[in-house]
């Protein structure tokens, strides 16, 4: 993941929303793409819903079907919906899919906040996104290790923060704030300003 391109993208497009996908029915299937790597599947969805832009996911991609074009046909990128109950249906996806949509609808900070760079390498990356009293921070590594992080949001000490996605344990966190995460996962914290600060 490059920061260049997310800064740039933040200054070209400014306020404009742009729709964001990572998979639509004439590529292949991300899972198939990432090799069949459930994990590096789902880091890719934490992305699409935390990044600008609005996303837009391609159905069936919530419970892992992957798909590829085969002799120029995208007839297995256009398989049916699997049944819930089916055996193929895998619902660990469409769980972290059903929070990552609540945290949208709850925390305006990630569909209209701007987005801030905080660290990068070529398997990890820290970014928040910040709007009026609230901030989310992402914490990502896609390594095979697992990698310690500061998150570093300025005034963290001001904000009441709750872990939302791949956090055990309540807050709050002050500043710094040293986030380990594990080898291809995120950690997703939600703040709000303390009253009176």
């Amino acid at each position: 993941m490059s920061r260049h391109n997310i800064e740039r993208d933040e200054h070209l497009y400014g306020e404009k929303v742009l729709m964001n996908f990572i998979g639509n029915h004439d590529v292949d299937r991300v899972l198939s793409i990432l090799n069949d790597d459930r994990q590096l599947a789902m880091l890719a969805t934490v992305l699409l819903f935390t990044m600008k832009g609005t996303p837009c996911l391609y159905y069936a991609d919530e419970c892992f079907m992957g798909g590829k074009k085969q002799h120029g046909g995208d007839a297995s990128l256009r398989q049916p919906m699997p049944y819930p109950g089916d055996h193929s249906w895998d619902r660990t996806l469409f769980e972290v899919t059903k929070h990552l949509t609540h945290l949208r609808k709850n925390f305006p900070a990630t569909r209209y906040g701007g987005i801030t760079i905080v660290w990068n390498n070529d398997t990890s990356i820290v970014y928040h996104r910040r709007m009026n009293d609230q901030a989310v921070a992402v914490v990502m590594n896609c390594g095979e290790s697992p990698a310690t992080a500061e998150v570093g949001i300025e005034n963290a000490h001001e904000y009441q923060w709750h872990p939302h996605i791949g956090v055990d344990g309540n807050g709050p966190w002050s500043r710094p704030m040293h986030v380990t995460v594990g080898p291809k996962s995120a950690r997703i914290f939600c703040g709000s300003t303390i009253k009176g600060k």
